[in-house]
């Protein structure tokens, strides 16, 4: 998806709107976002709803419910995991460690202190990513809620 213009097979030139309305979107903070997906979603449900699951962020996964995070991290590996949230605020790490069995809690916090868990931002954003692609997979698949 460019968000410059292109030329289509007759020459004519395209502008994709829904590429730049998505790239002002993951631009805005959560609740301008939300407030204008929500406003949207009355005209056009459809439209909402595609330009949400495009605009999604780790925010995301992160305000899922209880049920839907504990589902989500059971199809996920222990050092996806913890890369994810290693600079993540103490209180997300809590979440995360409290909807793991308790093995697996072990093993991500284990990850996540030790003094070789020095991730760059690359490293957490690629994670991060590869979470939201399972969780919108596991949506897709009404597995979680997500959108």
């Amino acid at each position: 998806m460019s968000l410059l213009p292109e030329e289509n097979k007759n020459g004519e030139i395209i502008i994709n709107g829904k590429a730049q309305v998505v790239d002002i979107l993951k631009r805005l903070p959560e609740e301008q976002k939300n407030k204008i997906l929500g406003d949207l979603k009355k005209k056009n449900p459809t439209l909402s709803k595609e330009l949400k699951i495009q605009t999604l962020s780790f925010h995301a996964i992160i305000g899922l419910e209880s049920r839907d995070l504990r589902v989500l991290l059971e199809y996920l590996s222990s050092p996806l995991i913890a890369i994810s949230i290693a600079r993540a605020e103490k209180a997300v790490q809590i979440k995360f460690l409290k909807s793991l069995d308790s093995k697996k809690a072990m093993e991500v916090y284990r990850i996540i202190t030790s003094e070789t868990s020095n991730y760059g931002i690359n490293d957490i954003e690629k994670a991060q990513n590869k979470i939201l692609d399972s969780a919108l997979i596991l949506s897709q698949r009404q597995i979680i809620q997500l959108v």
